[in-house]
């Protein structure tokens, strides 16, 4: 199989970023994937398991200060699990031994497995969530990818009060940890009002959302979408990861999908600014001007793009 980037089309989006992509693949950039936990045990992702990069936020007595590592992340699903999918898809190794090779497209990063699931793995919760971002920046990570979403109604249910949130997202700020998240994705012609505020963590300023190119018209999508005046990336891929049992299978274009290609991309982006001698912190403006740099503007898309989309910093009226 060939390379991630050219099997996902991305080739030439990811030789701009960082034409020495070989050589970058997000080198040094500490990255979490907030999700649904990995197999170790398939092709390609049994070096991602490393004492210090593994955390279950459902573990009894889980503290995101204790920076120990060594809890059970093995994956809550079978064949259709979010977080072995998408840690092939940003850190896979070739394994010439088993079938198949996956490249992964940030490889090189330092990539921390965050479990963010109630002990019986198979309920995310906002508390979830906000104890996985707190750690991130006890650990001074620098993008953390989140492939998933609670609806906002659950905060009350939860007894989460918007002080115990403006505590975490604060921190969150301050260290300078991007945050690229899932954002509910529609179908054309659907409405899109107020769909940020339906779920945790997209209705937060403090986040990057990103979802897929919906199919249909895409002046139709572009106008709805943009009169909600949403900060958000827009993407559409296809190509092949592998599922918990080892199997190479295909990756439907999915909300999730897109966020952790864009969350490479952000390693990418970031090691390659790096590489210019920019300042060690990398603001989120800057990091987003890095990305919109190599992207098509959304009216020039067309269905089966073959580069990504992007929606981007929408004036607020």
């Amino acid at each position: 199989m060939e390379t991630l980037p050219a099997a996902f089309d991305w080739a030439q989006t990811v030789a701009a970023i960082a034409p020495d992509w070989h050589q970058n693949r997000g080198k040094e950039i500490k990255v979490a994937l907030i999700d649904t936990g990995v197999n170790f045990d398939v092709p390609s992702l049994g070096h991602l398991n490393i004492r210090g990069h593994k955390f279950f936020t459902g573990n009894p007595g889980f503290n995101p200060l204790d920076k120990k590592g060594t809890d059970d992340v093995r994956d809550s699903f079978t064949a259709g699990g979010h977080g072995t999918h998408y840690a092939g898809l940003l850190a896979g190794e070739p394994n010439p031994t088993k079938n198949g090779i996956l490249t992964g497209m940030v490889n090189g990063c330092d990539l921390y497995i965050i479990k963010a699931k109630e002990a019986d793995s198979e309920t995310t919760r906002i508390r979830n969530l906000l104890d996985a971002f707190e750690l991130c920046v006890e650990l001074g990570l620098e993008i953390a990818i989140v492939p998933l979403k609670v609806r906002v109604i659950h905060k009350q249910e939860e007894n989460i009060s918007e002080a115990m949130i403006d505590r975490v997202m604060q921190k969150v700020t301050a260290a300078n940890l991007h945050i690229f998240t899932v954002i509910q994705n529609l179908e054309t012609g659907e409405d899109w009002t107020g769909i940020v505020a339906k779920n945790f963590p997209s209705e937060r300023p403090e986040v990057i959302n990103v979802a897929v190119l919906p199919q249909g018209d895409l002046e139709d999508a572009r106008a709805a979408i943009e009169a909600q005046h949403i900060d958000f990336l827009l993407d559409g891929f296809a190509g092949w990861v592998y599922d918990t049992h080892g199997q190479l299978i295909p990756l439907r274009l999915t909300t999730s999908g897109a966020v952790a290609i864009m969350g490479g991309l952000a390693a990418l982006c970031l090691r390659n600014l790096r590489n210019q001698e920019a300042p060690h912190i990398i603001d989120r403006q800057a990091l987003l001007d890095q990305l919109t740099s190599c992207t098509r503007p959304l009216e020039e898309a067309t269905v089966g793009n073959t580069q990504p989309v992007i929606f981007h910093n929408f004036p607020k009226p």
